[in-house]
């Protein structure tokens, strides 16, 4: 593995309600490399819940190099942005309501977008080069500002 896969999955890292895959790594080529597998092959506790989501093993044994694994979950870090509290400090009165607007239809809801702002959700690349655009269209000169970045996974890819 590169340094790209370093770093430790825990129980907590893995959402609620998560599709695992019990496919070993016989079974599958890519299985030391997917956070379903890899999230599978985590040690569970004495209160763990009793029933998890899978992938289906008839699913598994149909993949071939030719036919992927749709479910398959790269287990590579990612570069996420956290949090939007300053992002328009900059943008002129003139177009803030325009680039608010605008932004919020990056996101799928509302509610995601004030929970990204506020930092409570990690931003994906293809979101922040999706805002960038916006920010290009609306005002050539200026760039998002994300409060920081973090690395992480992309459990749902």
């Amino acid at each position: 593995m590169t340094n790209q896969y370093i770093m430790e999955i825990k129980k907590e890292d893995v959402p609620y309600n998560y599709t695992y895959c019990i496919a070993t790594n016989e079974q599958c080529k890519l299985a030391k490399q997917c956070l379903r597998a890899l999230a599978m092959k985590i040690e569970n506790r004495e209160n763990d819940r009793d029933f998890i989501e899978i992938v289906a093993p008839y699913y598994i044994e149909t993949r071939t190099e030719t036919k992927p694994c749709r479910w398959f979950a790269e287990a590579k870090l990612k570069r996420f942005a956290k949090g939007m509290r300053h992002f328009y400090d900059e943008v002129p009165a003139g177009k803030l309501k325009l680039m608010r607007r605008e932004v919020q239809y990056c996101f799928t809801t509302r509610y995601h977008y004030y929970k990204a702002r506020k930092g409570d959700e990690l931003i994906s690349e293809s979101l922040q080069a999706e805002i960038a655009e916006v920010f290009k269209a609306i005002c050539p000169n200026l760039e998002p500002k994300f409060d920081e970045f973090v690395d992480a996974y992309e459990w749902n890819p």
